[in-house]
């Protein structure tokens, strides 16, 4: 069964600017995953990313120890490193085990990002600007 989210209203430079983000939930495992965040759906992103207080908050202490890579383009178009950490996110209640990326760079905009790796892959997204909403639906349903 699809759920639906709708869009988020940002004021920014040029007024007020529909978004796709949604509540997410996150922890370490599957009964912990209850801390909420917000997190935007782009579809440009080969990666889910979120800021380094995100993974202080639901208990890494230390970013710097998963794997780390780097990308270009996330802050101000630099090369910027990201370590890697398996995490549990719920989206409607649903939880995914999924890797995904904490970048000391990433100035928290208020939201994370949700991308190719970890999000496209684990459902059908439907994005109706028109409607200002999103509609998900598990690729298992």
């Amino acid at each position: 069964m699809p759920m639906k989210f709708p869009y988020r209203f940002i004021p920014g430079a040029h007024g007020v600017t529909p978004r796709p983000i949604i509540p997410i939930q996150m922890g370490l495992t599957e009964q912990s995953a209850t801390r909420g965040y917000l997190a935007l759906i782009d579809s440009g992103a080969d990666i889910c990313l979120f800021s380094p207080e995100v993974a202080l908050e639901i208990g890494i202490k230390d970013v710097t120890k998963g794997p780390k890579s780097s990308v270009s383009g996330v802050v101000a178009g630099a090369k910027s490193d990201y370590y890697m950490h398996r995490v549990v996110i719920k989206i409607g209640g649903w939880p995914f085990a999924m890797d995904v990326a904490f970048m000391p760079d990433f100035t928290r905009l208020g939201y994370g990002i949700l991308g190719e790796k970890g999000f496209f892959e684990n459902f059908i997204v439907k994005l109706n600007l028109r409607k200002t909403e999103i509609e998900l639906k598990r690729h298992d349903s």
